[in-house]
């Protein structure tokens, strides 16, 4: 995005990123942010990051870019800035801090597989549960109305059917403000070459 900030006057190039990563240490190679991995494991937040800063960030500083800008009549920027935004799940046992780098008040959820459902027995009895549509994950206040049967059959058909990690909010029975995420991922993730401690 390009923006002009109406208080400064500058320009500001903004690459803006929505991810979700889980906390799975990957052995003695990885460490810190590259522990945080994507529901597709061959991204983490390290990678991420590296990315953002030394591809995307740079993208205005190159002549191809500032002939566009200059052929569409939008200024140059002044400033270069990266935003992610998302949600960090720790394991569904251990909550993780992730480091310096990231916001103490970040969102956060917890991830599990899904022969771990069960374990959310102790949260079930007074809860209600939705199984989100990827288009809705970032939903602030997202609808719970199931059951936990419910949900768990629906999490598992649809583990069954794509393979792919399954994102689920719970709220207590009337309660207000944000729903808990719980990030169901199949039972053999992250695969043989990460697999995970938890």
């Amino acid at each position: 995005f390009l923006i002009r900030d109406q208080y400064s006057g500058q320009v500001i190039h903004l690459e803006l990123a929505v991810k979700f990563y889980l906390y799975s240490p990957g052995g003695a190679s990885r460490g810190g942010l590259a522990d945080w991995i994507g529901p597709n494991p061959d991204d983490d937040l390290a990678k991420k990051i590296t990315h953002l800063k030394a591809r995307q960030l740079p993208l205005t500083t190159c002549a191809t870019t500032a002939a566009v800008l200059k052929q569409r009549g939008l200024p140059p920027p002044d400033v270069s800035v990266a935003l992610i935004r998302g949600y960090l799940f720790s394991p569904l046992t251990t909550k993780i801090i992730p480091g310096p780098m990231v916001e103490a008040d970040h969102l956060q959820g917890r991830w599990l597989h899904a022969w771990q459902l069960e374990r959310l027995d102790s949260v079930r009895t007074k809860t209600t549960f939705d199984v989100m549509a990827k288009d809705s994950w970032l939903d602030p206040n997202p609808s719970v109305g199931q059951s936990f049967a419910r949900a768990r059959r629906q999490v598992l058909d649809l583990l069954a059917h794509t393979g792919e990690p399954v994102l689920v909010a719970a709220r207590k029975k009337h309660q207000e403000g944000a729903a808990s995420r719980y990030f169901v991922v199949p039972d053999d993730w992250p695969g043989p070459a990460r697999a995970p401690l938890y």
